[in-house]
């Protein structure tokens, strides 16, 4: 096997007439490519530009589903914390609908999918996300210029009721109790006491944790979605501080 062959470098040049060109690596030698302009700031926006069109995915020959999960996909592999979650949800709209077009996705089509996940033993939860997924697709395709429309794909199933389980203060000292490693008891407290989703705990820096006012600025979430402030009670105060003692580097845990 061949070794993989390095992603191209972009850098600018200015030719003695005064002229910026682009300059990268490829195959058969150094290539380049005129900015049509003498001004540097110029030439920067213009290699920017560039750069960003051969970023963007090209729309296939023929817009399926299977194509635009395909290019979705891609989009979001590195902006994704869950993005295994994502792949998941895609597999199985490929499987059901991939070979259609994005305007065969009728309520028919739509009930059946569903009614297919659900004889597969999916619950009503999964489905719905698996649908949510098939929705930003669309949605991306459109703000790409692959398709014209996002249809208005209904959801044919009700969302689960709501977990309202709640831990009796036994179990909390069970758990806690039985919690062998320091930072998974850390993790459980961190959880416990502030409420904060696994995400905001694993994003947490000690940058953003005030021991003298005892509080925990969980700050910006991802997207549009602002985290809480939150007290530091004596039990957490406790395990915050052995930790700082034992902390190696700019993350909580």
């Amino acid at each position: 096997m061949g070794r993989p062959r390095k992603a191209a470098e972009y850098r600018l040049w200015q030719h003695p007439n005064g002229t910026w060109y682009v300059l990268w690596t490829a195959p058969g030698g150094t290539k380049r490519l005129s900015t049509r302009t003498t001004d540097k700031r110029k030439a920067r926006k213009w290699l920017d530009q560039f750069q960003a069109g051969l970023e963007t995915p090209k729309p296939p020959i023929q817009i399926t589903i299977d194509a635009i999960l395909d290019g979705y996909l891609a989009d979001r592999k590195l902006r994704v914390r869950a993005y295994d979650t994502l792949k998941w949800a895609c597999k199985a709209l490929r499987r059901e609908i991939g070979n259609l077009e994005p305007g065969h996705l009728s309520n028919s089509v739509m009930r059946k999918f569903a009614k297919t996940r659900q004889l597969q033993g999916r619950a009503n939860g999964t489905i719905i996300r698996e649908i949510v997924t098939l929705r930003a697709a669309l949605k991306w395709a459109k703000a790409e210029d692959w398709i014209e429309d996002v249809p208005d794909l209904p959801m044919p199933v009700s969302a689960p009721p709501p977990r309202d389980r709640w831990l009796t203060k036994d179990e909390v000292r069970k758990l806690l109790a039985n919690a062998m490693a320091f930072h998974i008891k850390l993790f459980i407290l961190l959880a416990l006491k502030t409420a904060a989703r696994r995400g905001a705990i694993l994003d947490l820096c000690w940058s953003q944790i005030d021991m003298e006012t005892r509080r925990i600025d969980y700050g910006r979430g991802h997207g549009n979605k602002n985290r809480s402030v939150v007290p530091i009670d004596d039990q957490l105060y406790e395990a915050l501080t052995t930790a700082k003692e034992l902390a190696c580097g700019e993350y909580v845990m």
